[in-house]
Formats: C-alpha cells, structure tokens, sequence
C-alpha cells in the first residue's frame, strides 16, 4: 500500500528513505524496503528512537542513514499525537537530512464528513505543509468517532 500510494502523491520519483519512531514504525520501516526490491526499487529504512542512547555512541537512530537521500516519515497511526512530530523534531534539528513535505500511516484516527479536509490530511503537531497520506480512516473499520 505504501508504494501504490507513493507512486501516486510523492513528486520524488520514489529515491527517498523512510523512517519513523521507534516500536509502531519498525515492522514498516523493515518491511516496505524489503517489498520495495519486488518492483526494482531500492529504499531504505532506519529507526528514530525514542530517546537517545545513552551509551555507546548515543544515537538517535538507528540503521544506516544515507545522507544523500531525503526521507518520508512512517507510522502506524495518525491520531494527532507527537509521535510524528517528535519523530520530525528529532530528524530536523539533529541531523542534516531533508524531509519531505509527506508522511504515511496506515490509519488516520478521523472520520470523513466529521473532520475537515485538512484534518484528514495533516498532524496537528507536524507543520501544515506536511501532508499526512493514510489509505484508511475510521469509517473503513466502521468506527463512528475517534478516540480523543
């Protein structure tokens, strides 16, 4: 779903990495470049944590970062919690990457005909300009109203 999605809203021609904070994110960020290689792409994926290390060399993340690639953010929801927002905060003022102006998550906890189009596509936490793309919302799951 995420490369179907990417190939339709994302203008960068699908050279970019993912990532996303740590636990909710991991299963996408090992998965989707592992399928990306099916359809001849090559995208990787690394972790943010949720807080730095504090041993070793105490880093933020963890993978590889290619600093030549800019990144889309990943997670599993988006219910207009922080963690897109830590995740962004930490990718923008510790590191040199460029983030795209996209985010992916698989279920935006809003409901169409209650929220406003630009609830359906943004994080209240993450700058405007960051379209959120999610394939599901609640009323695919038939729940009426959000959890907060």
């Amino acid at each position: 779903m995420f490369i179907y999605h990417a190939e339709r809203e994302i203008d960068e021609h699908l050279d970019f990495q993912i990532t996303g904070l740590e636990t909710a994110a991991t299963p996408m960020v090992a998965g989707i470049p592992l399928i990306s290689r099916v359809f001849g792409l090559d995208i990787n994926g690394f972790i943010v944590r949720k807080e730095r290390k504090t041993y070793g060399l105490l880093n933020d993340t963890e993978g590889l970062i290619l600093e030549n690639k800019p990144v889309v953010m990943l997670d599993d929801l988006c219910n207009s919690s922080e963690s897109l927002a830590k995740c962004y905060n930490i990718l923008t003022s510790k590191s040199n990457l460029q983030v795209l102006p996209y985010a992916f998550t698989i279920v935006n906890k809003s409901n169409k005909g209650i929220h406003s189009e630009e609830r359906l596509n943004t994080d209240m936490f993450l700058p405007h300009y960051i379209k959120v793309i999610s394939p599901f919302t609640l009323d695919d799951f038939g729940l009426a109203k959000p959890s907060h």
